[in-house]
């Protein structure tokens, strides 16, 4: 061993120009690589960040399980918070926007999956038992509209035809409803 830092010591005292630009050069590639990993690091807290936001704060997901496997993971000590989703089933739409997906997926949720997943209730009150739903804004105001009329009507097609501001600034429906 002493052979080898004799001999490494020699090299850098014969080329001292060449030894500070190696020990900048490893400084800089050390700077770098460090400076890389943060930028991924924090990339990746961005996004997480961004899908807890979008989909709610869920780590895990169990399909298809009973209700007595849900009251057993809520009551775990190590677990912080539990939502429960129920899948109630589908409803065919008449006139679709995506082909892909012609139907109308029905949940439930509870109060604890309201408050987790980005769901806004912009009025009224939240469903208190199954005979109830959450209806569209504009669904709510054309009832209250027509009330007075016929209070058993049927509201279908419900549709935005214009918008303006936003993200995604303003949008017109071309076609005629």
């Amino acid at each position: 061993m002493n052979v080898f830092h004799k001999v490494a010591f020699q090299g850098l005292r014969k080329s001292p120009g060449r030894t500070f630009v190696t020990i900048l050069g490893v400084i800089l590639s050390a700077a770098m690589i460090t400076a890389v990993c943060t930028f991924g690091l924090s990339l990746l807290r961005y996004m997480a960040g961004g899908a807890a936001v979008e989909y709610g704060g869920w780590h895990v997901a169990f399909l298809d399980v009973s209700a007595d496997f849900a009251q057993e993971r809520s009551g775990d000590p190590e677990v912080s918070h539990a939502a429960v989703l129920e899948n109630l089933g589908v409803a065919p739409l008449d006139a679709p926007q995506n082909p892909q997906k012609p139907y109308l997926i029905l949940c439930g949720y509870n109060q604890t999956a309201f408050d987790s997943l980005p769901v806004q209730l912009i009025a009224g009150r939240l469903p208190e038992n199954s005979g109830e739903v959450v209806v569209s804004a504009a669904a709510l105001t054309v009832y209250d509209m027509c009330k007075a009329v016929q209070r058993d009507m049927v509201i279908t097609d419900v549709r935005l035809l214009e918008k303006t501001g936003g993200v995604h600034g303003d949008f017109r429906r071309e076609e005629t409803v």
